[in-house]
C-alpha cells in the first residue's frame, strides 16, 4: 500500500462521502498531485453513489412488472428506453456541471498565478454535448441486455423475474465501478485539456501508467508529445487527449484507461 493509500484520511479531510479504498488504491499509481488526488476521488464516489440511485430507480421500475415472456420484456424496455437515456444523460450532465470547472481552476492554479478566462471553450461544451449522448445510448442498451439475459436466466430457472434482483444489481455495480472511474478520467482528461488551451501551451503530453495492467498500446504512447491542436496516435486511433472518443477512438483503447495529460509549469 502506497503513502498516499496510508495517508487518505488526511489527503480528503473535510469531505464527508465515503470512498472505497478500492478505488483509493486504484487511483494511487497516478503520478498526479494530492490536491488532484483528493478531486478525482471525490468525483468517482460522488458519481458512483449517483449512478446506484439510477440504477436502483431503475430495477425497481423493472423488477416490479411481471413478464411472461422475453418479448414483452423487449418491448417494455424499448418503450422505456429513451426516458432512461434522458434520466442517465440527466445525471451525467449534472456531475460534469458540478466538476468540469472545479478541475480547470484546479489544473490552472498548479500551473500559473494569472487568472484565467472562466468561459467553457467551444470545444469542451460540444464534446461534454456528444459524448452525453453517446456514453446515455452505451450504458442503456448494455443495462437492457442485463435485465433480458437475467430474465432468460430466470425462465430457465423456472423463478420469477424479481428473484434475480440481486444478481442484477451485482452486474449494475460492476458497471457502476467501471462508469464511474471512466468518466471522471475522460472529464479530468477534458477540464486539462480545456485548461492547456486557456493559458496559451502549444504542446500536449500523454502520460501512461506504469504497471503489469497497462496496455501496450498505451505504454507504447507514453511521453508521446503533440501540438495541442494534433490528436495522439494510441493504438492506431486519434485521440485529442486521453479517453477521448470524439475521432473514432475504439472504445477498447478507452474502457479501462488510466492515462492522463502531463502538465507542467512554464519556467
Amino acid at each position: 500500500m502506497t503513502d498516499r493509500v496510508r495517508n487518505i484520511g488526511q489527503i480528503i479531510s473535510g469531505k464527508t462521502a465515503v470512498f472505497d479504498e478500492i478505488d483509493a488504491v486504484w487511483l494511487s499509481v497516478m503520478d498526479i498531485s494530492d490536491k488532484q488526488y483528493k478531486k478525482r476521488l471525490e468525483m468517482i464516489t460522488e458519481l458512483k453513489q449517483a449512478l446506484n440511485e439510477f440504477f436502483k430507480w431503475q430495477m425497481t421500475e423493472i423488477t416490479n412488472n411481471e413478464f411472461f415472456s422475453e418479448k414483452e420484456l423487449l418491448e417494455f424496455l424499448e418503450k422505456k428506453s429513451i426516458h432512461y437515456r434522458e434520466v442517465f444523460r440527466a445525471v451525467y450532465i449534472s456531475f460534469v456541471a458540478k466538476y468540469f470547472d472545479e478541475f480547470v481552476t484546479l489544473v490552472n492554479e498548479e500551473l500559473t498565478d494569472s487568472e484565467v478566462e472562466s468561459n467553457i471553450s467551444e470545444f469542451s461544451a460540444k464534446w461534454i454535448a456528444d459524448h452525453s449522448v453517446k456514453i446515455s445510448e452505451s450504458i442503456i442498451s448494455s443495462t437492457c441486455d442485463i435485465y433480458k439475459d437475467s430474465f432468460n436466466e430466470a425462465s430457465q430457472q423456472h423463478k420469477q423475474f424479481k428473484e434475480m434482483a440481486q444478481l442484477i444489481a451485482s452486474e449494475l455495480y460492476k458497471k457502476e465501478v467501471l462508469i464511474s472511474r471512466n468518466e471522471m478520467l475522460s472529464v479530468c482528461s477534458l477540464a486539462t485539456f480545456e485548461s492547456l488551451m486557456k493559458l496559451g501551451y502549444e504542446y500536449k503530453q500523454w502520460c501512461s501508467v506504469k504497471d503489469s495492467k497497462t496496455r501496450r498500446s498505451h505504454i507504447a504512447a507514453d511521453g508521446q508529445l503533440r501540438k495541442l491542436d494534433e490528436p495522439f496516435i494510441v493504438g492506431g486511433c486519434k485521440m485529442m487527449f486521453p479517453q477521448d472518443d470524439s475521432l473514432g477512438a475504439s472504445l477498447s483503447e478507452i474502457i479501462n484507461c488510466r492515462c492522463y495529460l502531463k502538465i507542467k509549469p512554464r519556467k
